[in-house]
């Protein structure tokens, strides 16, 4: 067979294709377009999550870095827990609501004793009771926990993901450090 042979059986093929009305092309992609939409949204929407909680974990080891080298510390009592929140937001804010953002900094005496706290506890609204905020000294072993409630927008999907009641995920990121031995005012 030519080249031209092939074309117009190809070209008669698709006159026969155009003739047929019985639209069962149409109801095939009725039938899978639902399902497939579904599937792609649903795949943007884990991408999204996941992003979130690498962004909340990268936001969070830069707030330990300030804590860890004193720079928090420094600041008067009064603004320590604005300048973590700062530090926190500053990194996560283009991808999550900074108001929706929870914290829990403790200072503690070991890094056993950061084995012993249990996991967090939430309110009837979904908010982690915070028992305390504070960044400790020089040389001490401080206690982060970061919290954020991840709004699931895909209806379907969030029956699976969502893990509290008003069909968030809880996304949460905590880091263990030992402040350097810094001193100030030298």
């Amino acid at each position: 067979m030519d080249l031209k042979q092939i074309l117009d059986i190809w070209a008669q093929r698709l006159r026969l294709y155009r003739r047929q009305e019985d639209g069962a092309t149409a109801i095939e992609f009725g039938i899978l377009a639902f399902p497939y939409i579904l599937l792609i949204v649903g795949i943007i929407e884990i991408s999204l999550m996941f992003a979130a909680q690498s962004v909340l974990d990268h936001a969070v080891s830069n707030a330990a870095r300030l804590v860890r080298t004193g720079q928090l510390q420094d600041l008067p009592q009064a603004t320590q827990i604005a300048g973590f929140e700062d530090a926190v937001c500053d990194y996560a804010g283009f991808l999550m609501d900074c108001d929706e953002i929870q914290y829990y900094v403790d200072d503690l005496t070991d890094f056993a004793e950061a084995a012993t706290i249990a996991e967090p506890e939430f309110d009837e609204d979904g908010n982690m009771i915070i028992t305390g905020f504070s960044l400790g000294g020089s040389s001490d072993v401080v206690f982060m926990r970061v919290v954020y409630r991840y709004p699931v927008m895909t209806p379907l999907l969030s029956q699976f993901i969502a893990n509290t009641e008003d069909d968030r995920r809880i996304l949460m990121s905590t880091n263990v450090l030992k402040t350097e031995p810094y001193e100030f005012g030298i």
